[in-house]
């Protein structure tokens, strides 16, 4: 059995795709923390709302390391899983790219700041076309 992965262009797309979600899941842990904390430590009959909202959240980051994996290793399971998570990365906001968004923080421009949002929202956009195409011709 040949392990050897051959580098194609869906194949990088993929690989690419999978860095992206292993720096989503990363610029995460810290806010995990947070949650995770903030879970022991509300009181659920008050808070009921926001318990599941956080529950969510963290379900959702760790997926991202799944995903990160599954992308990156090639598995046909990744793809489903990125699926399952549009919903819940447009709730939270928290898409692949959005890290580019940390190019204002020196220079603190509104205008600039919609401009990077935007282009990370054309950007998710587009992976998931990609996505897409590129799970179509696996199939």
């Amino acid at each position: 059995m040949n392990t050897k992965l051959k580098l194609t262009a869906p194949t990088l797309i993929l690989i690419i795709f999978g860095l992206l979600d292993a720096i989503s899941f990363f610029r995460a842990i810290p806010f995990l923390y947070k949650l995770i904390y903030s879970l022991f430590t509300i009181d659920f009959h008050t808070w009921k709302f926001v318990a599941l909202f956080n529950v969510l959240y963290i379900i959702l980051a760790l997926s991202f390391a799944f995903s990160a994996y599954g992308f990156i290793r090639q598995r046909r399971w990744a793809f489903i899983l990125y699926y399952s998570q549009i919903p819940f990365r447009i709730l939270y906001f928290s898409l692949s790219l959005g890290f580019i968004t940390l190019i204002n923080i020196p220079f603190q421009s509104k205008t600039l700041n919609l401009t990077l949002l935007g282009i990370v929202v054309l950007a998710e956009i587009a992976r998931l076309v990609l996505t897409i195409v590129i799970h179509r011709r696996k199939r």
